[in-house]
């Protein structure tokens, strides 16, 4: 009975339009961004509103969602707060954009944008045009506009809920929808399609071709809530084109991106935002290496308070993003440390508390495996490093579990349902997560992902120089291959005795009779050396 009043409630609500006062009051939480320090510009604004009217957002801004998906209303670059995609699905377009790089040689940029509290900085109005564009009925909108524009702030502590609160007016305004509320997450995603559509009518952009030229991908921007990224290059000139042309392009690519994100009410995060520029040359010994200094021209954008300069950053410093590290270079080694950092701290943890056996389970298997193997599917660390990371915590993890910490490693990893202890390597995780992903992505050749993957194959493939696949036949060696990630799946392949059969093999096919591969008589003679 109590569910079908709440339910008559809600409905008579859409139906006329009508804000009740109960969901005009709304609770704020604020909590630390930095554990330490409790500086008032680096607090998290939680907004805590009515079950019912929260209940109403997420459900009708969800039924929007699926309509929108079904129209393809959506831009294809939008990765956050759709269902069937993940955080990993942009990071790996960004990895198969370097390998792409990497095999051809061409260059571009890639560049990284955070949009400061996006879910603070949204105009009611602009979310409203948006969500009824993507099929939000007119009476819903204007109940959620409604209320934000009567909602009464209050705070809350420790000690109690505040009296007193905040609203807002024409003089000191309040825009965002706030973290909390059900509808937030699905209308930045409308608005950041439609910033993204807008974008790509006006942006240079970056085009991706395969070796042969038979596929072609334009990507402009990419992201994931209010992470960004964009990239430019001319991948088809002849000869590529200068630092200074690159960055002549980006320039008004990030400056088109800046005002529309102000013109939607946002803000580019200026100290989270950088640059790296990808140039590939040759030494004096004739290798090919990429340069990392950081001599190009400035990037600056112009924003309300005067223009602002983007930081480089080298080719071969790893950035974090979206909680991996990354680096053109394809060089892994940020991201081992902070994994290995994180396994000691773990293992500390571990060790100034008393667990049980159930607890220490629970430690391992909830809390620890899924905190480090979260960028497992998108690196490629060797063995040595896996286990250099899972070594500290597993010498106090297994002792409270009952067994010895020199055991036999068959038996720790070993099933339960077969005696053994049941743990879990890390090499084994990332070597089942790389395949995954790569089947994954291969088996949606219209999205971004799998036509970057298709790409990139076809790329090292030729610079293989092999007549066979390099996925088919994963046991042979290539050590002139520069893309460590699909070198990554080749290393599981092989450990598993697997191999992944492409429908297209992308081998190029000799042109005249008795052509034949020269890297498969350089491999067969066993004289040359990596070099």
């Amino acid at each position: 009975m109590l569910i079908r009043l709440h339910l008559a409630l809600i409905n008579y609500s859409v139906r006329f339009g009508y804000s009740y006062r109960r969901w005009q009051k709304v609770v704020n939480i604020m909590l630390r961004k930095d554990t330490h320090h409790a500086y008032i510009h680096r607090l998290r604004v939680i907004h805590l509103y009515e079950a019912d009217y929260n209940l109403l957002l997420a459900v009708k801004w969800r039924h929007a969602m699926r309509h929108s998906e079904e129209q393809n209303l959506l831009n294809e670059g939008i990765y956050g707060s759709r269902a069937g995609r993940s955080a990993h699905d942009p990071i790996f377009v960004e990895i198969m954009q370097n390998e792409i790089y990497r095999a051809s040689m061409k260059t571009g940029i890639h560049k990284d944008l955070d949009a400061t509290s996006c879910y603070d900085r949204i105009p009611a109005w602009v979310a409203n045009v948006c969500s009824r564009r993507m099929g939000i009925h007119r009476m819903v909108a204007a109940v959620n506009c409604k209320t934000l524009e009567k909602a009464r702030f209050h705070l809350k502590t420790t000690m109690d809920v505040s009296e007193q609160y905040y609203q807002h007016c024409e003089e000191y305004p309040i825009y965002g929808t706030g973290q909390g509320s059900g509808n937030s997450p699905h209308i930045w995603c409308f608005i950041s399609s439609t910033l993204f559509d807008a974008f790509a009518e006006h942006a240079r952009g970056a085009t991706f071709t395969s070796y042969d030229g038979k596929k072609s991908m334009r990507l402009y921007m990419v992201g994931f809530v209010d992470d960004c990224g964009q990239q430019v290059n001319e991948f088809s000139a002849y000869p590529q084109p200068t630092p200074e042309r690159l960055i002549e392009l980006m320039q008004q690519d990030a400056q088109l991106w800046n005002n529309l994100l102000t013109a939607s009410g946002g803000a580019l995060e200026i100290p989270k935002c950088s640059f790296q520029l990808i140039v590939t040359d040759w030494s004096s010994r004739g290798r090919p290496f990429l340069q990392g200094q950081c001599q190009a021209p400035p990037l600056e954008i112009v924003g309300s308070n005067g223009p602002i300069r983007v930081q480089q950053l080298s080719s071969y410093k790893a950035r974090r993003s979206l909680g991996i590290h990354l680096s053109p270079s394809g060089m892994m080694n940020t991201q081992y440390e902070i994994l290995l950092a994180k396994s000691k701290k773990y293992a500390e943890a571990v060790l100034t508390n008393a667990l049980t056996r159930r607890e220490a389970y629970v430690m391992f298997h909830g809390i620890y495996i899924p905190s480090i193997t979260y960028p497992l599917s998108m690196t490629c660390l060797t063995e040595g490093q896996c286990h250099a990371i899972e070594t500290p915590f597993l010498k106090v993890i297994l002792p409270r579990c009952g067994y010895n910490r020199t055991m036999s490693r068959h038996i720790r990893y070993a099933p339960i349902r077969y005696g053994g202890a049941g743990f879990l390597n890390l090499f084994v995780e990332q070597s089942i997560r790389t395949i995954l992903s790569a089947i994954k992505y291969l088996r949606c050749p219209a999205m971004q992902m799998g036509q970057m993957e298709l790409i990139a194959l076809t790329w090292a493939q030729a610079h293989a120089g092999v007549s066979w696949c390099i996925w088919g036949f994963p046991e042979r060696k290539l050590p002139h291959l520069p893309m460590p990630w699909i070198n990554g799946v080749r290393k599981a392949l092989t450990t598993i005795q697997g191999k992944i059969i492409l429908s297209a093999d992308h081998i190029p096919q000799p042109l005249r009779a008795n052509d034949w591969y020269i890297m498969d008589a350089a491999l067969e003679a066993k004289i040359f050396s990596t070099t």
